[in-house]
């Protein structure tokens, strides 16, 4: 069972569901009558996204790394662009393309609903797309289906696109990063920007204002270090100046 999960650990969110269901199966196994199971492999197995925090953030400094290794028409880029200029999932960034543009008051807009959820609380997606992206997607081969395009010229699919953009993270120096994070970054960005909870939650999709209310938090708090740090520094320069310039050795004398 171990090495099930193991073998999922590129989606570990859906590895470790694996377990739990697996785990609960054998539960009701064993409490048959007759038992149709004398324990539980699944007991003592340890969950592979268990950080706390969930999946590290992206820093300013990682995206421009990232943007440094894989220049402007390479696919990794225009993954990235993607999924940081619209905040897409992976499972969305595999699928977005051509298909779903329209146009509003003349810029260039993506309109789609959300993998995640789509069958019991579908979400439509819009995004406008932003110059960064634009010029992503004309330096780069796109599909007429997806934008992100495999070596083969075909559409990823969730899971290899994943398995790639890990794959292009670690090649730029990043083993650390991932889409997930990404996308974290950007809600980040957002929220600094002064973003309200229901902005947020219409640009990332989320039905739940307490997860749009994190990320204001955060930035919140970041506001205020920096503020109190500014404040501190304003401080001590106004401490260092004299009240009074000093006398020169002439005017002492003249006295």
């Amino acid at each position: 069972m171990e090495k099930s999960q193991q073998a999922r650990k590129d989606t570990p969110g859906a590895a470790d569901k694996l377990v739990k269901v697996l785990r609960a199966v054998f539960n009701w196994a064993m409490n048959q009558k007759p038992a149709l199971a004398s324990h539980n492999p699944a007991i003592g197995i340890e969950p592979i996204n268990k950080r706390k925090g969930g999946f590290h953030t992206w820093t300013p400094d990682e995206i421009d790394r990232f943007r440094a290794h894989w220049a402007i028409g390479t696919t990794p880029r225009l993954a990235m662009e993607v999924m940081i200029n619209i905040g897409a999932r992976r499972s969305d960034a595999a699928r977005i393309g051509p298909k779903n543009e329209f146009k509003r008051e003349g810029e260039r807009w993506t309109r789609f609903t959300a993998y995640k959820g789509r069958n019991r609380f579908p979400v439509e997606m819009e995004a406008r797309l932003t110059p960064e992206l634009i010029d992503a997607l004309e330096k780069t081969e796109v599909g007429t289906d997806s934008y992100v395009l495999s070596a083969r010229g075909t559409p990823y699919t969730i899971e290899s696109f994943g398995n790639a953009f890990s794959r292009w993270c670690g090649e730029a120096g990043l083993p650390h990063c991932s889409s997930h994070g990404l996308r974290k970054a950007a809600s980040v960005a957002y929220a600094e920007s002064g973003a309200s909870a229901p902005e947020l939650m219409a640009l990332f999709g989320w039905t739940n204002f307490k997860t749009a209310q994190i990320y204001i938090e955060k930035a919140e708090k970041r506001r205020m270090r920096t503020n109190a740090f500014e404040r501190k520094a304003a401080y001590e320069k106004r401490s260092s100046v004299p009240l009074f310039e000093p006398k020169t050795a002439n005017e002492t004398n003249e006295e």
